[in-house]
């Protein structure tokens, strides 16, 4: 029979996943009376609906898309201040989860159940997933995503490269030391990757497309056409 608290733990993982599939650029735009997944890219993520929306539009679900990766880890702390704690003899704390539940949040928001297990690409719920796990290697990773964007106007490109340098990060400067957070900085690459298999091919044929702040007007006059 399984322990109480693994239950609770399991259970956290699920709520993680379930923030996580929460649409917030499919809302965003379905408010306008747009239905984000039949333009552009298809994608709902900031990106797209930058695209086909506008600024304003896409900060908001830029931020949407935040605030459910912090919202994801910070149910690890609320956990950790109850009764319900990971028996130590398991060798882990109840905080020492934050990653893999940070990653179940993440892994919501690529396979919504909500958009028949589609979704975005997983980058923004990343960013506040490890704001939250490991703000340092995210700084690292964030500089190296503005560096490559401002030269090449590839969001991309600096996606996938912030992505596949935080396990990087990782192993450096800990090692074995926190095998849930390499696992889940692993993990994270991955589907980030899996998830930009297009944009990977685009970028090897040149034909990616590169970011353009779309003004508000613009795409109020693309809505009344």
């Amino acid at each position: 029979m399984i322990q109480e608290p693994l239950f609770v733990l399991l259970l956290l993982h699920l709520s993680a996943f379930m923030i996580g599939s929460i649409p917030v650029g499919y809302i965003i735009a379905r408010a306008k009376g747009v239905d984000i997944r039949t333009e552009g890219s298809g994608n709902v993520g900031a990106t797209n609906v930058n695209r086909v929306l506008g600024a304003s539009a896409g900060v908001y679900t830029l931020v949407g898309d935040i605030c459910k990766g912090l919202l994801g880890v910070s149910l690890v702390y609320l956990l950790s201040q109850t009764q319900y704690q990971v028996p130590q003899h398991i060798g882990f704390t109840t905080e020492s989860f934050a990653p893999s539940v940070g990653f179940f949040t993440i892994l919501g928001h690529c396979f919504s159940p909500f958009l028949k297990f589609k979704g975005g690409k997983g980058v923004a719920t990343s960013l506040g997933v490890f704001l939250l796990v490991c703000p340092l290697y995210l700084l690292v990773a964030v500089g190296l995503f503005a560096i490559l964007v401002k030269a090449t106007r590839y969001v991309s490109l600096g996606s996938l490269s912030a992505a596949l340098i935080l396990p990087v990060l990782v192993l450096m400067f800990e090692g074995s030391q926190n095998p849930i957070l390499l696992l889940s900085t692993l993990l994270t690459a991955a589907l980030v990757v899996f998830r930009h298999i297009g944009n990977i091919k685009r970028l090897l044929n040149g034909t990616e497309s590169k970011l353009k702040i779309k003004k508000k007007e613009d795409a109020e006059a693309r809505q009344s056409a």
